[in-house]
């Protein structure tokens, strides 16, 4: 692990805001118009894959003939309604994008589209705390390839061995392994402990 980092870089989905579970809510809306069903865990090992991609899974595992484009459009809007409807808590990880914003490079590196992490992070009065995001939108090859937070670190002018990742899902920790960067598994861990960890690097 290195001994000091210049950036920090974010997940959003389970690591800033408890939004997970919505986004699961989204995806059963959206199938039950077919009348197929999802159990959470047959959603859930798909955290962090790009609305398309878990679309083009979900539909494979049942081997239904839908368009994985109409279906992940149709999450979108799902989603997004929820976004504005529903209560959302923040997690402990947000704490830290609100302190450490305008004193280090900070980028977003989520699997969700452009428009949908746009709608949340301006609901929380987010988009100024970073300095780059990267959303599905922007990349060819989502988690757990390492190119959402390669494209952070260019962005931000930061090596990423320089960078440390925050993420919750395991396709999100192996992206930011495979792109060089040492990664924190926010899962389980207080505000109080992720600032201790960044205290004990000397950001």
């Amino acid at each position: 692990m290195s001994l000091r980092y210049r950036a920090l870089i974010f997940d959003m989905d389970g690591t800033l805001f408890n939004t997970e579970p919505l986004h699961r809510r989204a995806w059963r809306e959206v199938f039950g118009r077919f009348n197929i069903t999802f159990s959470d865990e047959e959603i859930i090992r798909f955290n962090g894959s790009s609305p398309l991609d878990v679309a083009r899974a979900l539909i494979h595992s049942k081997e239904c003939h839908l368009d994985p484009s109409e279906i992940a459009a149709q999450k979108k809007l799902a989603v997004e309604r929820m976004f504005a409807e529903e209560k959302i808590g923040k997690l402990p990880a947000a704490d830290l994008v609100r302190y450490y914003a305008g004193q280090c490079p900070i980028a977003l590196g989520t699997g969700s589209g452009a428009d949908t992490a746009s709608v949340l992070l301006a609901r929380f009065d987010f988009l100024a705390c970073f300095n780059a995001i990267v959303s599905a939108d922007d990349v060819a090859k989502h988690k757990p390839s390492p190119d959402t937070f390669l494209r952070c670190a260019k962005l931000i002018n930061v090596a990423p061995a320089e960078c440390v990742v925050f993420e919750d899902s395991a396709l999100g920790i192996q992206a930011a392994a495979n792109a060089g960067m040492d990664v924190i598994d926010v899962n389980g861990k207080t505000s109080d402990m992720l600032f201790q960890f960044i205290r004990q690097v000397n950001l």
